[in-house]
């Protein structure tokens, strides 16, 4: 009888249980739910709030990346263009057409956007130089030397055509100051340098800086063949004292 006693006590103690647990569980769903509507209504208002502007955000990023291969190809289609005009514009010179070539090459140069105008710039100076217009050839020597976006060594190389040019007619002074920057130590064009600095010493009368110049060449261990020829002539002609 006892243990029939306990037994149904042990019955009404599962059940008891059973109804608790089912109670706690019916709390935590209706929490759970109010916590998810809760979320669903922070993000309703976040996105009310903000979502414009992830929409801006975003087309501001497919703008910038249909922008950019627009760029790049708007950008190879001009060097192509601008690749034909430089060789067309040699064609001419290699024809016999070298005015029509420098005139061409000039048009390059101003209208150009890349290298090409800066190559085509130093294609025209040359061409003019060879034909003797030298004020056409130093002007486009010069705008080449005073482009801050071409590299220093080829500024450099335009600043000592353009002084090469203008030996015999140029002003000495600026001549001299010139070529003093450009025979500095490290420079490519050292050496070209000293020797157009003997010449305008020549030029002047200062055969004491004429031979020290040549002297240098033909000193010089890197000084090219030729060029240590001429400086060993310049010393044979020049006086000692």
């Amino acid at each position: 009888m006892f243990g029939a006693r306990r037994s149904g006590s042990g019955v009404r103690e599962d059940h008891g249980r059973s109804g608790r647990k089912s109670a706690e569980n019916g709390v935590a769903d209706i929490f759970q739910e109010i916590d998810e509507e809760l979320r669903q209504d922070r993000a309703a208002k976040l996105w009310n709030r903000y979502g414009k502007y992830v929409i801006v955000a975003a087309l501001v990023v497919v703008l910038a990346v249909g922008s950019y291969k627009y760029w790049v190809a708007q950008d190879l289609a001009a060097r192509a263009a601008e690749s034909a005009a430089y060789q067309s514009a040699i064609q001419l010179a290699e024809e016999g057409d070298v005015v029509g070539a420098i005139n061409s090459l000039g048009s390059l140069a101003e209208d150009a956007n890349s290298g090409y105008a800066v190559l085509a710039r130093l294609r025209q100076a040359g061409l003019a130089a060879g034909r003797g217009d030298n004020e056409v050839a130093v002007r486009a020597y010069d705008i080449v030397a005073g482009d801050g976006s071409v590299s220093e060594d080829l500024r450099a190389l335009a600043r000592l055509r353009s002084v090469a040019l203008r030996i015999g007619t140029g002003d000495p002074g600026a001549i001299s100051s010139t070529l003093e920057r450009l025979a500095m130590a490290g420079s490519p064009w050292r050496l070209m340098s000293v020797e157009l600095q003997g010449a305008i010493a020549l030029r002047t009368g200062d055969m004491v800086q004429a031979r020290k110049a040549f002297i240098t060449l033909a000193d010089d261990a890197e000084t090219p063949r030729a060029m240590r020829a001429r400086a060993a002539e310049m010393l044979k002609a020049l006086p000692t004292q």
